[in-house]
């Protein structure tokens, strides 16, 4: 009995940390392309995503670089914290807010500063 309440227990509490580390783990050594729209640069923009997923107190993270052209337009990071909400922070004091996946589609909109700009992406 002791051996059953055990192993639930570690699905409940370790279950959604498996989670997030999977989809974070998606994000590793990945690209994204596609445009921002909105204050600041407008146009084409890549994301490169480093190769490496993070835990952090509250979830996991993965840096990433925002490039223009050739040329590192922003660092930055995102976070996973939960099964559903992921955020995302440009450098440091930038912009931030949350991004929104859809199978292969990444959506950033900067809610927390501004609401000025969204970003739509597609895996490459």
């Amino acid at each position: 009995m002791k051996s059953i309440i055990f192993a639930i227990g570690v699905l409940f509490f370790a279950g959604p940390t498996f989670a997030n580390t999977i989809n974070c783990k998606n994000f590793e050594s990945t690209i994204y392309a596609g445009d921002k729209k909105g204050s600041g640069y407008q146009g084409p923009l890549t994301v490169k995503f480093d190769n490496k997923c993070n835990p952090t107190k509250s979830g996991f993270f993965i840096n990433y670089r925002w490039i223009v052209g050739t040329r590192v337009y922003t660092n930055g990071s995102l976070l996973f914290k939960g099964e559903d909400q992921v955020k995302y922070k440009n450098g440091s004091g930038g912009s931030r807010g949350l991004v929104f996946i859809d199978g292969d589609k990444l959506h950033w909109k900067n809610v927390f500063t501004g609401n000025s700009y969204n970003v739509h992406l597609t895996k490459q």
